[in-house]
């Protein structure tokens, strides 16, 4: 259920990446994003879209089955290519051209429809057109360049479990955070290596 995935990545965007569970064990993949009513229902969830809105695209896309579904595959392009490349950031390695490419074409279609407005003494992120199927990925596009052009990508991390795949940043003072979460894999590997004591 999409209604009850963790949210711990410390940014949208990867909250966006970690959409998959076992990302990085293709034959145990639990993958969230199996329509698009249930993408928006995400955006509803981090708070993209309000419910009104949430709402509206769900019935639009319902009665625009090509548009939304060409939608839900974009999402999970981007999604991928936003893996790549922050996997290529944490290993210090170079991203690949290609993912860096589907970043610029979702840049290139969503930035210009886009506006920063000044309400109630502070600055907001506003898609001018709240109609389109695709209005969350302004924030998502904004989100994922300001991290990547941000001084925090050395708290960039991936969950030590060998299979989990999910991202966040570690924001300890001495950046010391492992797991996704000790709740989950944490707790997990805890188990497994008192298992392992016990069993030596």
């Amino acid at each position: 259920m999409i209604e009850n995935l963790v949210i711990l990545g410390e940014r949208l965007c990867l909250d966006f990446v970690n959409t998959i569970e076992n990302h990085l064990n293709e034959s145990m993949y639990i993958e969230r994003f199996t329509s698009y009513n249930n993408f928006v229902k995400w955006c509803t969830r981090v708070n993209i879209l309000d419910i009104d809105v949430a709402n509206h695209l769900t019935k639009k896309g319902n009665e625009n089955n090509i548009e939304s579904s060409n939608v839900l595959k974009r999402a999970i392009v981007l999604r991928e290519a936003l893996f790549k490349i922050f996997l290529a950031v944490i290993s210090n390695n170079t991203p690949k051209q290609s993912d860096i490419e589907v970043l610029n074409s979702e840049i290139n279609k969503t930035m210009a429809f886009s506006q920063l407005k000044y309400k109630n003494n502070t600055f907001v992120w506003e898609k001018n057109h709240t109609n389109d199927l695709d209005c969350m990925f302004s924030f998502i596009v904004k989100d994922a360049v300001s991290l990547l052009t941000s001084d925090k990508l050395d708290r960039l991390k991936l969950c030590d479990d060998a299979c989990c795949g999910w991202l966040f940043l570690d924001m300890s003072k001495n950046k010391s955070r492992k797991w996704c979460s000790m709740k989950y894999c944490g707790n997990r590997a805890k188990a497994r290596k008192h298992y392992k004591n016990k069993k030596t």
